[in-house]
């Protein structure tokens, strides 16, 4: 066999043996310290956390491509959990929280805009034109911050829907 074709069989196998080993549980374990050691080899004493299943065919899991599997692991007994009821009040807060943020956002970029048409018409710039141009870029850059902010709002708010 000549060089090439063993190189060719070693990443043939390789692959083949690769694509086996990606399938991955996790597995956790306590010693008699204490310590946690996670590991994708089942040791005896240890718990499986997750499982990752095998996709078959294709790299979409449960539909979607390059999603995160969940820990299939029950949450601890005393994980804090919340109601429902309380969840959708604490959403209803979250977005009267937003809104208003929102409206105050646009009210300043409103102001900002104002103030930056009013000294680009101002005749500060035959007066002193290094000041106006300090003062012109400084109302430009409070704008631009004040957009950012509304659309980066705005983008959030969305998200909720």
């Amino acid at each position: 066999m000549s060089s090439l074709s063993v190189f060719r069989f070693a990443a043939v196998a390789t692959l083949a043996l690769t694509a086996v080993c990606a399938h991955a549980d996790i597995y956790k374990s306590v010693d008699a310290d204490g310590r946690v050691t996670f590991s994708n080899i089942p040791m005896k004493g240890a718990t499986r956390v997750y499982t990752d299943p095998i996709p078959m065919g294709n790299s979409k899991v449960h539909g979607k491509s390059g999603s995160g599997n969940k820990v299939t692991a029950p949450s601890p007994a005393d994980f804090p959990r919340v109601d429902a009821a309380t969840q959708k009040s604490r959403d209803t807060n979250r977005r009267q929280i937003l809104t208003d943020e929102l409206a105050t956002e646009q009210q300043a970029l409103t102001d900002a805009r104002k103030a930056l048409a009013d000294a680009q018409a101002s005749t500060d710039a035959q007066t002193n034109p290094q000041k106006y141009q300090e003062r012109v870029s400084r109302l430009r850059d409070n704008t631009t911050l004040h957009e950012k902010n509304v659309a980066a709002l705005q983008q959030e708010m969305a998200r909720d829907r």
